[in-house]
């Protein structure tokens, strides 16, 4: 599922972020960029800086091994 982006604002904070969070946890690189990704893009989907960044229950193992289809549950 593709959604409108709203605002980047914080996006590059989110994906920075991930990283360090992903390094912290010695998560493999290529799961890492994903998570990174992942974060950042749900950023854009509101306004602001926070209110879309996604919790670590929302996003499932599938989404950082790259599976097509995957989804990550919005935060509402």
């Amino acid at each position: 599922m593709q959604e409108a982006i709203e605002d980047t604002t914080g996006a590059g904070d989110a994906y920075i972020g991930s990283v360090l969070y992903g390094i912290t946890q010695q998560m493999p690189l290529d799961q890492m960029m994903m998570l990174a990704a992942l974060v950042a893009a749900c950023n854009c989907t509101a306004l602001g800086a926070r209110p879309a960044l996604p919790y670590a229950a929302d996003i499932t193992p599938s989404l950082l091994i790259g599976n097509v289809g995957a989804e990550v549950h919005a935060v509402g």
